[in-house]
């Protein structure tokens, strides 16, 4: 562009010369002027638009290298994010392996967790039913030992209920064993035949709790009969209402 400058000057440069000397006509000169300065018009137009041209193409060069930059960035990020990507992928697969792991883990316990459960259930229904079979045995040797209980107690009521027969009246009495060989007869208040008696064996004595007759006398004259001796009521009997047992007299304690 500086070169054409400098060839058009030096053309109306020349031409001026040449009018100057005379070499060319007047009409001449002036076209040759008036050609040279539209060249210069063209020329300075051209150098002007070639000017923004090149303005406009240092633009494109700028828009073309950011876009370039930009391709590069955007190269470098897709790349980044694929090995991020690829990263993911292999870690989602571990995760999935992992998980699948952990699946077969929980499975695993879960049946061991059930076989040991049912075998604890086992082991306690048949720990159940033994219960049940120790319980109903040991209700039956209750039921049983109370059925004892009760023939004992009646057994020692029976040993203990006796019959005192007077002419014409039967008392009821009990010998109630207090130890030491000591026996209490107890029969309904202010009865005369009342009180402690010592028994050795063969007599029944009375021993504390009757001042009116102190001297009682029973003697035994077979198992579950004695009969009055002394002190009063002489040939009066005494009998267990329900004879149980060899021994008919009290019981020694």
């Amino acid at each position: 562009m500086a070169r054409l400058k400098r060839v058009v000057v030096c053309a109306v440069l020349t031409a001026l010369a040449l009018g100057v000397s005379g070499c060319i006509k007047r009409s001449e000169y002036d076209a040759k002027v008036a050609d040279l300065k539209n060249q210069a018009e063209k020329s300075a137009k051209a150098e002007a638009k070639a000017s923004q041209l090149q303005k406009e193409l240092a633009a494109a060069k700028s828009e073309v290298e950011k876009a370039e930059q930009a391709k590069k960035d955007a190269d470098a990020k897709i790349k980044t994010l694929e090995e991020e990507a690829t990263g993911l992928k292999e870690k989602t697969s571990q995760l999935q392996k992992d998980l699948a792991a952990a699946k077969s883990e929980v499975e695993k316990a879960e049946q061991a967790a059930k076989k040991d459960a049912e075998a604890k259930i086992k082991t306690l229904e048949e720990e159940a039913t033994g219960l049940k079979e120790k319980a109903s045995q040991l209700q039956k040797d209750l039921d049983a030992a109370k059925s004892a209980v009760k023939k004992a107690e009646q057994a020692k009521k029976d040993a203990e209920t006796w019959e005192i027969t007077l002419p014409k009246i039967v008392h009821t009495v009990r010998l109630e064993v207090l130890g030491s060989n000591r026996v209490r007869l107890v029969g309904k208040p202010n009865l005369v035949f009342n009180g402690v008696y010592q028994f050795d064996g063969k007599t029944l004595s009375m021993a504390a709790e009757n001042p009116v007759f102190p001297n009682f006398v029973w003697s035994l004259k077979k198992p579950g009969l004695f009969e009055m001796t002394a002190g009063g009521y002489l040939g009066a009997s005494m009998k267990r209402k329900v004879a149980s047992g060899a021994d008919a007299g009290p019981s020694k304690g």
